[in-house]
């Protein structure tokens, strides 16, 4: 019976190749960083996305280390997930939300609850807005909140389940969705796989499906609440 071979790792590379391969993995990070903070645009000012811009950074930093600072595909899958893991902390770590912002929040899923059960169907925007008597954009934007702080709001529920362990929770976030993927309906099951396993932002999931930004919130929205249903979150 042949014994296992074992290999002791050897670190051959000089600190300035180090160097050169970080800022190579930081630099071709900045793309895929930029397009998931474009989700973010509507809710966030240039500071504070410049903000999350560095936390994310500092994410792939620690990625391409953790690595050995070996660039290849495992690396961009690993950083991918750290740096939307990065993102959602920084934000779950703050309160964005002003009272009038939470005040209206509270309104619209009660404006969509009571349309739902009166039209026997999802409500456009154009009803919505015009039920709670705002403009589309300000819909919108609070659309965008919303969906955003659900994102946040899963996130935080399915690591408590696995008790938020920092070395597992993206790789098990990523797990624990694709599980509940099959469950959903076909729609619903592309923006989630998009979103959640291959990383699209909004923006990007839209261009790839042919439909717009509003429709892929909307899908997601509920694509969450069934993915967590499944998951038995809260």
């Amino acid at each position: 019976m042949l014994s296992k071979k074992t290999y002791q790792k050897t670190d051959l590379k000089s600190d300035k190749e180090k160097q050169l391969i970080e800022a190579k993995a930081v630099n071709e990070s900045l793309s895929m960083i930029n397009g998931h903070l474009s989700f973010y645009g509507n809710l966030f000012n240039e500071s504070v996305l410049d903000e999350l811009r560095q936390c994310a950074l500092l994410a792939v930093l620690l990625e391409i280390r953790k690595f050995d600072h070996v660039l290849g595909q495992e690396f961009k899958n690993a950083s991918a997930v750290r740096v939307r893991g990065a993102i959602i902390d920084e934000i779950r770590g703050r309160d964005f939300l002003k009272r009038n912002d939470r005040k209206m929040l509270s309104t619209l899923k009660k404006a969509e609850k009571y349309l739902n059960s009166q039209l026997l169907r999802t409500p456009t925007d154009i009803e919505l807005s015009e039920y709670m008597d705002i403009t589309l954009e300000q819909l919108r934007a609070y659309q965008m909140i919303d969906v955003t702080f659900e994102d946040v709001g899963m996130y935080e529920s399915i690591l408590a389940l696995d008790g938020g362990d920092e070395q597992v929770e993206k790789a098990y976030l990523i797990s624990r969705v694709k599980e509940s993927l099959e469950s959903l309906p076909d729609n619903i099951k592309k923006v989630m796989y998009l979103m959640f396993v291959v990383g699209l932002s909004v923006p990007e999931i839209s261009a790839t499906l042919s439909t717009t930004d509003t429709i892929v919130k909307r899908i997601k929205r509920q694509g969450i609440q069934m993915l967590k249903n499944n998951l038995k979150v809260d």
